[in-house]
């Protein structure tokens, strides 16, 4: 699949408000930027900082390989948060959806929906000048089925995400946030012409990759990102005399929201198609049917897709709970720092400021931290790519055509 350049701008009217609470977020970092850094300064030359800030941001994200991420943090001057980020969440069997048996319209349907992704992260947030930019890549891996059989004609649909609640991870250090979120989505389109009975089974993967670049203060984000090439496994079990169509459309939807920032949503989806027909001429029937396979990858920024459905104030909650706890966490991570710190001049009193800096620091942030349902509008669409596939047909019987109507793309 081919690589793609966008350029996109978030609706003026709502990004005004949505700018104005991530600026005040990024100015009350900034605001305490310097005390931080001259009060760990002074630490230096006994304990590794950078160490430090690494345990302060992963040490509390349980979806995260600690072993393989990295963190720098910049506290004067220009602040800023360099990372890479290689995350767990997704990459286990918690993303997984199952459906039915149910009847629904004279029709018996069961389907099941199961998917994995955890893409490399390498995240840079300048909070003082509003730029953020994301390098991004990763596999996908969808295992989709689904079985119909139906006793008349009829037509509809279903969207599910799953879990309900988005799977949610939030980190924190001085002055950054980074939240993870991950949620799977489902829709099924269901459209039966003649009874009969189908099923399908299609386990497909492909890789995905990019860079995304975000201007906080203008609301302009630009992107490049490629889709690699899809690979497929797929079973279809026919009965001749079914005559219908059925596709289910599944991904996950794998979001970077940096604190302050404006999020980021990776949506690979694929969408496996069943097409069916069916005919009878002078008493001599025959059926034929296919499976179709898209890559389907899309990826938005400056806003949460609409599919993604959860309550603001938990999320808003969760980062004011880990700022607030930073100070908290920064003793414990010092307590097997400071032995070779102790014969340090004024070592009592040194710890004491760092003490009050980290606390009046964490009070600002948490104060500023904004709702993020109404901070943030509509999301601007930076990829949209569809790729079709026609990975299987079966022609019943298997020497005939049977007509003209086409089971592929």
């Amino acid at each position: 699949m081919r690589t793609t350049t966008a350029i996109g701008r978030a609706t003026t009217a709502v990004w005004n408000g949505a700018k104005n609470l991530v600026g005040r977020v990024a100015q009350a970092a900034v605001r305490v930027a310097k005390d931080i850094y001259e009060a760990l300064d002074k630490f230096a030359d006994c304990m590794d900082l950078k160490k430090l800030m690494f345990r302060l941001l992963f040490g509390s994200m349980p979806g995260v390989d600690a072993e393989k991420s990295e963190v720098s943090i910049t506290l004067f001057n220009n602040p800023k948060l360099v990372t890479k980020i290689v995350p767990t969440l997704g990459s286990r069997n918690e993303v997984s959806w199952d459906y039915g048996p149910i009847r629904r319209r004279d029709t018996t349907v069961s389907s099941h929906a199961s998917m994995t992704f955890a893409p490399e992260l390498n995240l840079v947030v300048e909070p003082a000048s509003g730029k953020v930019s994301l390098d991004f890549s990763g596999e996908v891996v969808v295992k989709a089925s689904v079985n119909i059989n139906a006793e008349t004609s009829s037509s509809w649909s279903l969207n599910d995400a799953f879990p309900k609640t988005p799977i949610t991870v939030t980190g924190c250090a001085p002055l950054f946030c980074v939240t993870l979120m991950i949620q799977g989505l489902v829709q099924l389109d269901v459209t039966t012409e003649l009874a009969g009975t189908v099923g399908a089974s299609v386990s497909a993967r492909f890789g995905v990759q990019g860079h995304v670049e975000m201007d906080i203060d203008d609301g302009k984000v630009k992107a490049t990102i490629s889709a690699g090439r899809l690979t497929h496994e797929e079973k279809l079990d026919y009965e001749s005399t079914f005559k219908g169509t059925i596709s289910m459309r599944a991904g996950p939807i794998f979001t970077v929201l940096p604190t302050p920032g404006a999020p980021i949503s990776l949506e690979p989806f694929i969408k496996a198609e069943i097409k069916a027909y069916a005919q009878s001429v002078n008493g001599k029937s025959c059926g034929k049917a296919g499976v179709n396979v898209y890559a389907d990858p899309h990826v938005h920024a400056l806003g949460l897709p609409e599919s993604v459905d959860f309550d603001s104030r938990v999320l808003e909650d969760a980062i004011v709970k880990q700022v607030t706890q930073v100070p908290a966490n920064m003793q414990l991570e010092f307590a097997d720092m400071f032995l070779s710190c102790l014969k340090i001049p004024g070592f009592s009193s040194l710890k004491s400021t760092l003490n009050k800096v980290m606390n009046r620091a964490s009070d600002l942030i948490a104060k500023a931290i904004p709702d993020f349902k109404i901070a943030f509008g509509s999301p601007v669409t930076l990829f949209k790519q569809s790729v079709c596939f026609n990975l299987l047909s079966v022609f019943l019987p298997s020497d005939t055509t049977c007509g003209s109507y086409s089971i592929g793309c």
